[in-house]
């Protein structure tokens, strides 16, 4: 054989070769281009799914929070409205006794029977007021407890009221006595509603 003829043969050799591998090359091509897109598909299934469940998770959270959030402002508004209108009539019992003892206004009297007992009256309505609300007041609330020492106050104060050497006694119940526990239960009061942050 001649050597042309074996070069010739070997190059159309080298070329069905690589022509044939670049078939196989394309089709391998092919077929990984082909996996990768699948895998793709996959992996973009997976990631909306995990993103629609994440969406779901956040939704309820959201509504849970907004929930949460709606009671305990209910709950704290309530509580506010509690508090100020027990210590808005606990400071009206106070001024009654004071007006009792020491006239508030130039026209005011003073020792008026009248007075002491319209401090028992509101004095009722406020124990009423504040033992059907007492679920709003801390556990360890002191109002309660100083509500029976201003009854205490308010029943010295009427046991006394006919006498004349009094005056300085109940005027010592109401400095004394009524004032340092009103003070009390407005920092009480303060505090629960966190007026001095």
């Amino acid at each position: 054989m001649e050597p042309s003829v074996v070069a010739a043969a070997a190059s159309v050799s080298a070329a069905l070769i690589a022509l044939l591998g670049t078939f196989v090359n394309r089709r391998k091509t092919m077929e990984a281009a082909e996996e990768a897109r699948e895998e793709n598909r996959r992996l973009s299934e997976d990631l909306k799914q995990i993103d629609a469940r994440q969406q779901r998770d956040i939704a309820t959270f959201q509504s849970d929070l907004d929930r949460m959030t709606y009671v305990f402002n209910a709950n704290y508004s309530k509580r506010v409205e509690v508090l100020t209108e027990s210590y808005a009539k606990l400071v009206e019992i106070k001024l009654l006794m004071e007006s009792f003892v020491v006239p508030l206004f130039a026209h005011s009297v003073t020792g008026n029977q009248q007075t002491i007992r319209e401090a028992a009256d509101k004095f009722e309505e406020l124990y009423q007021y504040s033992s059907m609300k007492s679920v709003y007041f801390r556990k360890d609330s002191k109002f309660m407890e100083t509500l029976g020492q201003v009854m205490g106050h308010i029943n010295h104060m009427q046991n006394n009221a006919t006498a004349q050497s009094s005056w300085n006694q109940q005027a010592q119940i109401v400095i004394n006595g009524v004032n340092p526990i009103l003070h009390e239960i407005a920092a009480e009061v303060r505090a629960e509603l966190k007026l001095d942050l």
